[in-house]
């Protein structure tokens, strides 16, 4: 079958909405700590700098950790929400860290590595060619497309590790056959929803924050971080759902008798 990039998106929006209060409880720890440590830190990342002080080094490495546990445990919840349909969890049952969620941090690894040699190797390329721009440029769009096609075809294997799937990387490869681009296609999608709709709320925040002179205050700074943090996690809901529905989708239509 062909996936329907639309139609994937839309299911994936209307799951989200359709779920908005629980994911509202299941995120709104993660953004009450991760709001109130970008806030205090006064940063807009979260990666220390070497010369800045132990305090706020520490603040920053903690953010980092926080940041990183809770895209995980929050994005396997999000996919048993809809996969497996596990919607009534506790928060402490989505955020503990089970043998489930070590199988999707080794899953993302291997993508991670095979990305990275791949792009090490566009990256020589690029070097060997960048006396031309013509060169350089077909090297840079041929990786791009690369990792754009491999990213449809192998991103498959997440919502599958969590929901106890065990696929080999050439099970994924089939799974996802002649789609790719229509995985690829619903995530850009989902994303630029995403972006085009939560910039609305983040500039109306940061509009109050400076019409009240409170953009050099902390309170500003935390209501502007909450708002992003917010924003950053309906996104990673979407994302999600976008490949729970994808993987859901394409597996049913792989079964017997489908």
């Amino acid at each position: 079958m062909k996936l329907p990039v639309m139609m994937t998106v839309r299911e994936a929006l209307g799951f989200v909405w359709e779920n908005r209060m629980w994911a509202i409880n299941l995120a709104l720890p993660a953004i009450v700590i991760t709001g109130i440590l970008t806030a205090v830190a006064g940063v807009t990342g979260p990666a220390p700098a070497p010369g800045q002080p132990v305090q706020l080094q520490f603040i920053q490495v903690a953010l980092l950790v926080f940041n990183i546990w809770f895209t995980i445990v929050y994005s396997v919840a999000w996919h048993r929400a809809y996969l497996a349909e596990e919607r009534n969890a506790t928060v402490l049952e989505c955020y503990l860290w089970r043998m489930r969620t070590t199988r999707f941090v080794i899953q993302y690894l291997k993508l991670f590595i095979i990305f990275g040699v791949i792009g090490f190797f566009f990256v020589l390329i690029f070097l060997g060619v960048s006396g031309s721009p013509i060169g350089a440029g077909a090297t840079f769009g041929a990786g791009a497309v690369v990792f754009l096609w491999l990213t449809g075809r192998l991103i498959l294997i997440l919502p599958a590790t969590c929901v106890d799937h065990d696929l080999s990387l050439r099970d994924v490869l089939v799974l996802s056959g002649g789609n790719g681009w229509q995985v690829v296609g619903a995530m850009i999608v989902a994303g630029l929803i995403t972006a085009i709709v939560g910039a609305v709320p983040l500039m109306i925040a940061a509009g109050i924050v400076a019409a009240t002179g409170a953009d050099e205050t902390l309170s500003g700074s935390l209501a502007i971080s909450l708002v992003g943090q917010f924003i950053g996690f309906v996104g990673i809901a979407l994302g999600v759902s976008v490949l729970s529905v994808a993987y859901g989708k394409l597996s049913a239509a792989q079964s017997p008798g489908q």
